[in-house]
């Protein structure tokens, strides 16, 4: 694949068609798969909304409110809104390099190929959550922002401040746009005088204002989720100490998600970048780099210092590397074996991609890799859809009960009551008791159990450890079934058992750990 300007191209033109036709096939791809845990949950909280929730901001649960009153409750619906807001990132990133590389649309085309296909990104159009949102509102904030500084665009300032505190409201990680617009601002001798004048703190003062709903909410609720998500998510430990091996697992996760050679020719970019900018004084990608180091060194330095972080989470930090990056490829002066190595490493991006999105086709020949036995299962169970046999399984049981209207729904932990209530036929409410992990306990701010007091209930499990906890809560408990999920050949991956409940008792709410600390 050589870049240079060889065939008059329209790449303006082949942009819109690869975003296109990428966003269709996506359209058709997202029927496939039965939607994850995380995407489950999300529909849940769409069915309750709130200014805020628990383990999220609200804005991927209205997303998908909007698209299943569309759409109805599909897994179609639940996805939808994430392929379109990746092909709008994709083509902000467009629009950026555009920027940057005075209007260059060759390079232009290669950095929305990137954000397109790059497996972590591909995958964030597929799966409904909080990634495609947090991307397209970084990625447009930088966009707008750079409008605002470099363009001297001032009404950009208070647009960039509403996307902004969009992104808020879709992940918390949008906290690195006001970090890097400061650090940049502080750093650069030219920009520094914007600091002298209202602009960035009317950008941050808006931004406020649109995140409101997150902290009314969190002020109304001990701060549940700033504690959970800044303090609490993934920390197993207090302690602080040096850790190479996690920082190797680290860019070893990230060389998972980008691919390997993608990784280290962004990791080049950077650095090119870098000295381009600090070292050459170009102020276009000096610009960029402000919005990649902080994220990326700030994950880097927890890696080896606290613990790994999800690989996921860097992401934002390699959008503006991919936005300037063509900058270097499409010169002239760029030498042919650095154009070869890009035009590899972003092949096998792509190749690993397509890969990945041929597992429901290839799982028999994946699965006579030797693996993990319980790990083989549970990727056997959800590619056979096991989701959708419990939820149906779940119908029939309560359907064969006499007098059933005066049952009511329990599944153990916040994953398989998602599952249940939206893969059981009636999509009827399920309510969720003994969360094991820190995550999922958003139940707690909606749902309120004991107004089914004196009511039965079918209660389901992956095992049989909360029997005794379940024979406090009602009168009798008796085991109704224990129900395999089996492959092709009939061998048991996963079994799930359901209890009749007779006469709930009541139980005390169950909080959250982080406000129990």
């Amino acid at each position: 694949m050589d870049i240079t300007n060889r065939t008059k191209i329209n790449y303006g033109v082949l942009t819109f068609f690869l975003i296109a036709l990428t966003t269709l096939f996506r359209f058709f791809y997202i029927t496939l798969l039965p939607l994850s845990a995380d995407e489950a949950y999300l529909w849940v909280c769409s069915r309750h909304l709130a200014l805020s929730f628990y383990d999220t901001p609200p804005f991927a649960p209205f997303m998908i409110y909007v698209s299943t009153k569309l759409f109805g409750n599909t897994e179609f619906a639940v996805r939808t809104f994430v392929a379109i807001l990746m092909a709008f990132s994709a083509y902000i990133s467009y629009l950026l390099t555009k920027e940057v590389t005075q209007g260059n649309k060759k390079a232009a085309f290669f950095s929305a190929l990137m954000v397109m296909l790059i497996p972590g990104y591909a995958f964030a159009g597929l799966l409904s959550g909080v990634e495609a949102p947090l991307i397209f509102f970084y990625i447009l904030s930088v966009y707008l922002l750079y409008q605002a500084i470099i363009k001297e665009k001032h009404l950009c300032w208070y647009l960039a401040g509403i996307t902004f505190g969009l992104g808020f409201n879709s992940k918390y990680l949008i906290m690195f746009i006001p970090l890097s617009l400061f650090l940049y601002l502080v750093v650069s001798k030219e920009k520094r005088k914007c600091l002298k004048t209202p602009c960035p703190y009317t950008f941050l003062l808006i931004g406020l204002l649109v995140s409101m709903p997150v902290i009314i909410w969190n002020s109304q609720n001990e701060w549940a989720s700033f504690l959970l998500n800044f303090f609490s998510r993934t920390r197993t430990s207090a302690s602080i100490s040096i850790n190479f091996y996690n920082l190797i697992k680290h860019i070893g996760a990230q060389a998972g998600i980008i691919s390997p050679l993608m990784l280290i020719f962004l990791l080049y970019g950077f650095v090119k970048i870098f000295i381009e900018g600090v070292f050459k004084n170009n102020k276009e990608l000096f610009f960029l780099l402000s919005f990649s180091y902080p994220a990326l060194l700030f994950f880097g330095l927890y890696s080896l210092f606290i613990e790994i972080p999800a690989p996921h989470w860097v992401g934002t930090g390699y959008l503006t590397i991919i936005a300037g990056l063509p900058y270097f490829i499409h010169k002239n002066k760029f030498n042919r074996p650095i154009k070869a190595f890009f035009s590899t490493s972003l092949v096998t991006a792509i190749c690993i991609t397509l890969l990945l999105h041929s597992i429901p086709l290839i799982k028999n020949m994946l699965l006579k890799i030797p693996f993990n036995t319980n790990a083989k299962n549970e990727f056997e169970s959800f590619l056979s859809n096991f989701p959708s046999k419990v939820g149906k399984k779940l119908g029939d049981i309560k359907s064969s009960i006499p007098n059933n209207e005066n049952y009511f729904l329990i599944g153990r932990g916040f994953a398989l009551a998602s599952y249940l209530e939206f893969y059981n036929p009636q999509q009827e409410q399920v309510y969720m008791i003994f969360q094991r992990t820190k995550v999922g306990h958003g139940y707690y701010f909606w749902q309120d159990i004991n107004e089914k007091k004196g009511m039965n209930a079918i209660f389901v499990d992956e095992d049989r450890r909360c029997e005794e906890m379940l024979q406090t809560l009602f009168s009798k408990v008796e085991l109704i079934e224990d129900y395999h999920i089996r492959n092709e050949k009939g061998e048991p991956l996963m079994t799930f058992f359901f209890y009749d409940c007779i006469d709930f008792k009541g139980m005390e709410k169950e909080k959250p750990p982080v406000l129990k600390q």
